[in-house]
């Protein structure tokens, strides 16, 4: 049995190690910015058409990455220069910052002041009720409690919440301008038409003339006897 074995085939690469490294190189590197360009940040999970676009890339480019290699020299040496670029691009953008907005995309904020970003939504291709469900998942059920909340680079979403003081002071501010609103809602429906009682509708009364002060005469000290 050991003796039917081609040691040959097995031992010995059937494909130049150059041809493996440079069909390895290409292939790892288009499918690396073609993913970096496609694929969007999902709440940290793969949609299922991401998964079926992976899947499809992984058959479609096996051949051309592969070729017809058969010995296992040839299997060390790709799968060795795939890991390569990978670790690669990993010391690239920690060893240049600005490198690592190419290889890897930055947080980007969804939530602000428990306001939502629908431009970045949009970036992202991120409805609300993804974003909903997220913070459900991690026991927040009302977006006003949300300080900041960003989708990170692996796609998960991070939130910071506003302190428990401050939520409620903002709860309190809130009521206090509900009030305000009806009070001045209430008045202008009791004073339709201004609180002036005098003058045209909704006016003051007209101010009357302007008189000049009264000038009294002044003697001269001449005409006075001694």
């Amino acid at each position: 049995m050991i003796s039917d074995i081609e040691w040959k085939n097995v031992v010995l690469p059937t494909i130049p190690l150059i041809e493996i490294i440079l069909r390895g190189s290409v292939m790892y590197l288009s499918l690396f910015i073609l993913l970096r360009v496609t694929l969007k940040r999902q709440g940290g999970t793969l949609g299922v058409t991401d998964l079926l676009l992976i899947v499809l890339l992984a058959d479609a480019s096996q051949n051309a990455m592969a070729g017809e290699y058969k010995s296992l020299p040839d299997g060390i040496v790709l799968v060795a220069t795939i890991v390569f670029w990978s670790y690669a691009l990993d010391w690239l953008s920690f060893k240049f910052p600005r490198l690592q907005y190419l290889i890897e995309p930055p947080p980007l904020l969804l939530i602000k002041n428990g306001q939502l970003l629908p431009r970045n939504m949009r970036r992202e291709l991120i409805t609300e009720v993804d974003l909903k469900g997220q913070l459900r998942q991690q026991g927040i059920s009302d977006i006003s409690k949300v300080k900041e909340a960003y989708i990170e680079t692996d796609g998960r979403i991070s939130v910071i919440e506003w302190e428990e003081k401050h939520h409620e002071q903002t709860e309190e501010l809130r009521g206090v301008e509900e009030e305000v609103v009806d009070h001045g809602r209430n008045q202008g429906r009791s004073h339709p038409r201004g609180p002036y009682p005098a003058g045209r509708p909704g006016r003051p009364p007209a101010p009357g003339p302007c008189r000049p002060p009264l000038s009294r005469p002044v003697s001269s000290p001449r005409g006075r006897r001694a």
